[in-house]
């Protein structure tokens, strides 16, 4: 489970020495209050102005494009190389989470807001995880973040989004709000002035506004 604070008891290992630097450095980052929230989920992370296309899109789609590269999906990153969706899998064991940390942290919190959608793993069957990349042989391994990083080779549909986390880096810990398709629904429906998708730019503003 990822949680805060990680202690020296969740090392598995009888050898604990060397640790206390990698746990300091865990519970002080600022997305410790994420933590709980990520345990055992899926995810992609993009930007609030490519959320706002995706959403009117319907799709998640993979970035090919080499000139408009964000996140965690830079040029020389395995799942940009072979044109598929760069995913976030925290369902890796802790120790494994914990002890990469330093090479996935900061993407939650580069920027000043960042849209987290969470997925339906069960409906993703042509999921690859971070195991196929270690099945290659060297010379075929690129660039990835191990041990928290998974891709889908097709696009994906919203509907298996199941939550939208939007993260507001203004404090440390940063602060988050989390709704789901629900939320978007009730929305639109006390707000008949507005329609699904074009609107929902509006409704995501309200969101971050509700963010201290």
């Amino acid at each position: 489970m990822i949680k805060h604070p990680f202690t020296i008891d969740d090392i598995p290992y009888d050898d604990k020495d060397g640790w206390s630097d990698v746990i300091n450095r865990f519970n002080n980052e600022i997305i410790r209050s994420l933590y709980p929230i990520l345990n055992n989920g899926l995810y992609h992370l993009t930007s609030k102005e490519n959320c706002i296309k995706i959403i009117s899109d319907g799709f998640i789609r993979p970035n090919n494009d080499p000139d408009k590269v964000n996140y965690h999906c830079a040029k020389t990153n395995y799942g940009f190389l072979n044109k598929w969706i760069c995913l976030f899998d925290f369902n890796a064991s802790p120790i494994d989470i914990v002890n990469t940390c330093d090479s996935w942290m900061h993407f939650f919190v580069d920027h000043k807001i960042t849209i987290i959608f969470q997925l339906n793993r069960r409906n993703l069957h042509k999921l690859i995880d971070f195991s196929y990349h270690q099945s290659l042989d060297k010379q075929d391994q690129r660039f990835c973040i191990h041990n928290v990083e998974s891709w889908y080779p097709e696009p994906i549909n919203i509907s298996n989004i199941t939550n939208f986390i939007v993260v507001k880096c203004n404090r440390d810990p940063v602060n988050f709000t989390i709704f789901n398709h629900e939320d978007v629904q009730e929305f639109y429906y006390t707000h008949p002035e507005y329609t699904f998708p074009s609107h929902f730019e509006d409704f995501l503003e309200l969101k971050i506004r509700d963010i201290l």
